[in-house]
């Protein structure tokens, strides 16, 4: 039996419990938004009992306090991921990217994550910086996934450190890394960066 999609059903059962707000799991709402076998989803039931994170109570299974709080845990770190891939990539299934990536990020990403969103209130466009300026790339608010993707794929992803070189009529010369690249204003103005060196 496949231990790592049992432990990710265990995890997916624990965060709808408290999604829903009745703090119950049951094999019969796993159906609905899990798929899988009807044996693993018995299966984690039965190991959300051993652990203690679940009990039986007037026939129905109910969270433990100790199940709701490691549910707690995984509700919240499924919200960053969510409000992430919201405001910072502009994804819009960014319902579906935290149910997959859930299970998968550390919690020094999720961290990252964490300080990105708090940072990006204090952000502003990249073309708002004059040239010989450090930043720290907050959000790339491109709804073009083709553009979104070239930019990422030259280094300017959230959380990419970076020097503006400078400031020609229709463009902006980007230092990253030791590497020059000129991107179009009208593409630069959707890079929300803050000061690398300022204090938050």
């Amino acid at each position: 039996m496949n231990e790592n999609l049992i432990r990710e059903i265990m995890e997916d059962a624990l965060r709808m419990a408290v999604e829903t707000g009745k703090d119950c799991v049951s094999v019969n709402m796993l159906k609905k938004d899990i798929t899988a076998t009807e044996e693993l989803l018995i299966e984690a039931v039965d190991r959300l009992k051993k652990e203690g994170l679940v009990r039986i109570k007037n026939h129905e299974t109910i969270l433990t306090k100790k199940g709701r709080e490691k549910a707690a845990k995984i509700l919240a770190r499924h919200e960053i991921i969510e409000k992430y891939f919201h405001d910072i990539l502009k994804e819009p299934m960014c319902h579906n990217v935290a149910h997959t990536l859930e299970h998968f990020v550390s919690s020094e990403t999720t961290r990252r994550m964490r300080e990105l969103l708090n940072l990006k209130q204090k952000g502003k466009s990249a073309v708002d910086f004059p040239p010989g300026t450090n930043i720290l790339i907050i959000a790339v608010e491109i709804p073009d996934k083709r553009i979104f993707g070239r930019l990422i794929g030259l280094g300017l992803a959230p959380g990419s450190r970076l020097k503006i070189e400078e400031e020609v009529p229709d463009a902006i010369i980007f230092n990253i890394r030791g590497r020059k690249i000129a991107l179009a204003k009208e593409i630069a103005k959707n890079l929300v960066a803050v000061r690398e060196d300022a204090k938050y």
